[in-house]
């Protein structure tokens, strides 16, 4: 809600449903704050209204507002200035009716705003209200103060101090936001202790807020550096156990030493893709990971993704079948988490397949959506785990067995980038019979962004095969 200048030194900006009184011993008082405050309103596309008493008329109030701005006469007939005597506004027939006023309030708001005006800025002078009518006016004002809380509507209601006794005195600073008063030939503020309250309320809270973005901000930049540290003497090893493993190869050299060398290779992929997932979910939950979106076919992407681990999973003996209702379907994505999404999904898929099962991948066009499936017949998982599996933390293979180790932020990783995309993802499954995980992202696009069809390296450096060894080094063999 945006701040609205009051005019009042004392006051300074404020929102929206702002609803103050003035305590006056001379019209005078009020003519020195009322000039600037109507000022403000009009020159801030908001239209005026001031209901004056049978202690002023309407020439004076003209006469006071043009020694601030100097086109009074064409706002009064442009419509943004209204001065209306109480007689036509507080009392009809002689009496004060509370609900027929506010209705008054609400058409002349209804009015202001279908005008094209902000809002409404109102000052109201009570110096006509009669002892009888005390009680139901300041009931009125507690309606009104609790009314425009939540409306365009700034409002000013003006009391004589000679027509008020101490626990009226008390009403009207309970029933405003603030009350200004002359005390002493000095002009002096009382704020509402609730809002003074909730002023000091919202100061604490922008405070915590803030030391907990440093702390978010110290958190992201302690994990980038640990994370960099341990990257860099991880890719120098991977890199030296692959010049290793040629030199063995080509030196024809005992297979026993080439498989030890492919378990440190493995261990090497496992820290990476621990590493990686808990930068990245820690970065998503600050708030700090920002996707790369470009129009792209994600068809291409989920198929090339599928064909690259194809050979691989018909080794371990399953069948692998991609299928679209199109060959192409452009949207707005990452390429780089949609490869790492789906490489999640068919690495859970080939975990928990046993020899001679079958995975299919499917791509559908909806139209203003896309659904990709990724499903198994493999073991499944038991409806009350369910609900569990996009936890951090929680392993898939733990509702069954340890056979496959991982750190259980996969699939949450999964949902997350799912989520970042404007997606959704769900799982329908059963045990003894698979699993179906069926990511639907929207089908937008973006404004000038290059139409990317070929999958480019990642933004940590690896390129697209180390990407898939990260992704399947626990289950290569």
């Amino acid at each position: 809600m945006g701040l609205r200048k009051s005019g009042i030194d004392l006051i300074g900006d404020v929102v929206w449903g702002t609803h103050i009184s003035q305590i006056y011993s001379s019209k005078n008082d009020f003519f020195k704050f009322m000039g600037p405050y109507i000022k403000e309103g009009l020159l801030n596309n908001e239209l005026c209204v001031w209901i004056y008493s049978n202690n002023t008329s309407l020439e004076e109030i003209k006469s006071i507002l043009k020694c601030h701005v100097t086109n009074v006469d064409d706002f009064v007939h442009k419509g943004q200035l209204k001065i209306i005597p109480y007689t036509q506004w507080y009392v009809k027939d002689e009496s004060f009716n509370e609900i027929r006023v506010n209705k008054q309030w609400l058409k002349l708001l209804n009015h202001a705003t279908d005008n094209g005006y902000d809002g409404l800025r109102a000052v109201a002078d009570t110096k006509w209200l009669e002892k009888s009518f005390y009680r139901s006016f300041l009931h009125y004002e507690e309606i009104v103060h609790k009314m425009i809380t939540e409306l365009p509507f700034i409002a000013v209601c003006l009391y004589d101090v000679n027509r008020l006794d101490p626990i009226e005195f008390a009403e009207i600073i309970r029933n405003h936001d603030y009350t200004i008063m002359k005390d002493k030939n000095e002009f002096k503020l009382i704020q509402n202790i609730e809002l003074l309250v909730k002023s000091e309320q919202l100061v604490r809270s922008k405070e915590a807020y803030n030391k907990l973005l440093e702390y978010d901000k110290m958190k992201m930049e302690f994990f980038s550096n640990i994370s960099h540290e341990l990257r860099t003497p991880l890719n120098v090893m991977l890199s030296a156990l692959q010049l290793i493993e040629k030199l063995k190869k080509d030196a024809d050299q005992d297979n026993k030493e080439i498989k030890y060398l492919k378990i440190v290779r493995q261990n090497c992929f496992r820290l990476l893709r621990l590493i990686n997932n808990l930068i990245d979910v820690t970065k998503i939950n600050s708030e700090f990971f920002n996707l790369e979106l470009k129009n792209c076919n994600i068809v291409e992407i989920v198929e090339s993704i599928t064909l690259s681990v194809a050979e691989y999973i018909k080794s371990k003996g399953i069948k692998l079948q991609f299928d679209t209702t199109t060959e192409e379907k452009i949207i707005a994505c990452d390429s780089d988490q949609i490869e790492r999404m789906i490489l999640n999904l068919l690495s859970n898929a080939v975990k928990f397949t046993p020899f001679g099962g079958n995975i299919w991948v499917n791509v559908v066009d909806y139209g203003n959506k896309v659904i990709i499936s990724v499903k198994d017949n493999g073991v499944g998982i038991p409806k009350n785990k369910q609900k569990d599996i996009f936890n951090k933390f929680v392993q898939v293979e733990n509702l069954f067995t340890r056979h496959h180790e991982g750190s259980g932020m996969g699939l949450p990783l999964v949902k997350s980038l799912v989520e970042k995309h404007s997606g959704k993802i769900t799982v329908k499954s059963e045990p003894g019979r698979g699993s179906e995980f069926t990511i639907i992202l929207p089908a937008n696009t973006v404004p000038n962004k290059i139409y990317r069809t070929k999958i480019k390296s990642s933004p940590t450096g690896h390129n697209y095969v180390e990407r898939k060894n990260i992704e399947f080094w626990d289950i290569y063999a």
